[in-house]
């Protein structure tokens, strides 16, 4: 039975993965397929790695911030065949107390040693200008490093626990290195060239996060910056890490999987971050299978989800082809070697349904179909579609709705979005209706007690 490493790195971009993660994907790609049109099913962790784990879209169950009882995780399968079954993650938002842990025989959060008071004060008084001044000489002797925790130290724990654990497992690792706040190890800027103060470094990153009306060009172009060199030095840690597994492992007992939650937008389309938006910054990620069965090498350019993790993992580890009919992701290894069209897909799609974090709201619902060439958005709130012909205008900034080509691919493309948008909608108004019908119910039976008291 294959040992299995699943690695998704939060907010990594696929543009930028391509260009700056060299290490990783000369590595990986001698040895794996390499998927170059993969999708999230969401912008942000919550929708996308929901999905991921448990092969269906986000808002299959309402909402997508907690595990659903309903829902099936490659993990539960996993152990339920014999794996142990670990995680090791450093994200808020995949709590163990969100039901992230169901399925997992070991869950660890892990969080960045406590910052020293000094730090924190330093920090509070150089939002002070005149102080600031005063300080800014002394701000590198303190530089704090970014509030989670680095990749050194969950792959050195992953590797004390991979190397410890007898029988198959199944390990998942979460990285945050590369998500906000951008404060990358000097070796990497240097690696860059980006000549910078930290000074400049802090009061960029505290727009970005508190105060983004106040961003100005030079500030995006700096945290754009920043953001790759924290991708220069994640790819460095994580090449060494990945060089050493290849050397204490067996290859033909060993499947690993690279990907992401989601990307980030740097005013792509106006914003920043990872807001409620299928923008391909955000929603176009890496995705590397590498494990016995698999063409080395391969570059597959058929439109791809993560959740097609699940049924191929479960074919590749277990020999096992169908093990939930809920599963709607696909098993990637039956059509690696053949032509795209074997996947039996046009489109995979993406959805996201809220404004502010965990609050779903199906007002602000947005939903994606993404093939390789062409990109169908329907917007709730403009109520509108959207599309995006990928192969001439990659950086989506062409809407063409009025004049696309009106082929039956597109056709079948807007079908499938605007099947998904009824059926959710219909779904919401089912449940309010019930939940109103229930309440009435409840409230009737307490007038008909209250009038039956003597």
């Amino acid at each position: 039975m294959l040992d299995v490493i699943l690695i998704t790195i939060d907010s990594l971009r696929f543009d930028d993965f391509m260009r700056f993660a060299r290490g990783i994907l000369n590595l990986m790609k001698k040895r794996s397929v390499v998927f170059t049109n993969a999708t999230a099913p969401g912008p942000s962790t919550s929708p996308s790695i929901l999905a991921m784990l448990t092969s269906e879209l986000p808002l299959e169950y309402g909402g997508y911030y907690t595990l659903s009882q309903r829902r099936i995780s490659i993990a539960e399968v996993m152990a339920k065949h014999g794996y142990t079954c670990i995680c090791l993650q450093t994200n808020d938002f995949l709590s163990p107390r969100l039901g992230w842990a169901r399925g997992f025989h070991i869950y660890e959060k892990l969080f960045p040693e406590r910052e020293p008071a000094i730090r924190k004060i330093v920090k509070r008084l150089t939002k002070l200008s005149v102080v600031g001044k005063v300080l800014s000489p002394f701000m590198e002797a303190l530089r704090p490093d970014k509030p989670v925790c680095r990749a050194d130290y969950v792959l050195k724990r992953a590797l004390k626990l991979f190397s410890s654990i007898k029988g198959p497992k199944f390990l998942w690792l979460h990285l945050m290195d590369i998500h906000a706040p951008f404060i990358p190890e000097k070796r990497a800027m240097a690696k860059l060239a980006i000549s910078t103060n930290y000074e400049r470094i802090l009061n960029s990153n505290l727009k970005w996060i508190y105060e983004p009306e106040k961003l100005k060009a030079e500030d995006v172009e700096l945290l754009r910056q920043l953001y790759r060199a924290e991708i220069v030095s994640l790819d460095e840690k994580l090449l060494k890490w990945l060089s050493h597994i290849m050397k204490i492992s067996d290859l033909s007992d060993l499947c690993i999987v690279i990907t992401a939650d989601h990307g980030e937008e740097f005013y792509d389309h106006g914003g920043h971050d990872h807001t409620s938006k299928l923008y391909d910054e955000l929603i176009h990620v890496p995705l590397l299978i590498m494990g016995p069965g698999l063409p080395e090498g391969k570059v597959f350019e058929g439109p791809v989800s993560l959740m097609d993790i699940p049924p191929t993992l479960v074919s590749m580890a277990l020999g096992l082809r169908s093990v939930n009919r809920k599963w709607r992701g696909i098993d990637l290894t039956g059509v690696v070697n053949n032509d795209e069209g074997s996947l039996g897909r046009l489109a995979v799609m993406s959805e996201v349904a809220h404004e502010r974090p965990w609050k779903v709201d199906l007002s602000c619902l947005k939903v994606a179909a993404r093939s390789g060439d062409w990109k169908v958005i329907y917007d709730a709130e403009k109520k509108r579609y959207e599309i995006y012909d990928l192969s001439s205008d990659p950086s989506e900034q062409h809407d063409v709705s009025s004049s696309a080509p009106r082929n039956q691919a597109l056709k079948s493309m807007k079908s499938m979005v605007s099947k998904r948008v009824f059926g959710l909608l219909i779904r919401s108004r089912l449940k309010r209706r019930f939940k109103k019908s229930k309440r009435q119910g409840t409230s009737q039976a307490h007038k008909r007690l209250a009038d039956e008291k003597p």
